[in-house]
């Protein structure tokens, strides 16, 4: 929705960033996608609409299978460098230091 609509990307994915781990908001819930969607500029009863009709399911199903198939992607956040990479520890995170220690061994 995000691309389609010329929102900022990275502002979207921020804001739902947010409301997961931040706000411990239920993004289940399309009150709540359609409020931080409009946080970053989306109009909210066209968000609201193309979640009712599923306009982007098989897309974001898509980038999902991406993540978890293919990047092996299982926790937020992880981090991938060439062969390297960093993966949170469910409700931990990763740590400063941790990411020091990544950038380092790439450098």
């Amino acid at each position: 929705f995000a691309k389609a609509h010329n929102l900022d990307e990275n502002a979207y994915a921020a804001r739902m960033f947010k409301a997961v781990f931040e706000e411990k908001s239920n993004v289940e819930d399309v009150g709540v996608l359609v409020k931080c969607a409009s946080d970053v500029g989306a109009d909210a009863d066209e968000f609201k609409a193309a979640l009712n009709d599923g306009k982007y399911a098989k897309a974001q199903l898509d980038v999902n299978d991406y993540a978890y198939e293919t990047q092996k992607v299982w926790a937020v956040p992880t981090f991938v460098c060439g062969e390297k990479r960093l993966d949170a520890v469910g409700g931990v995170g990763v740590t400063k230091a941790q990411l020091k220690q990544l950038l380092d061994s790439i450098s």
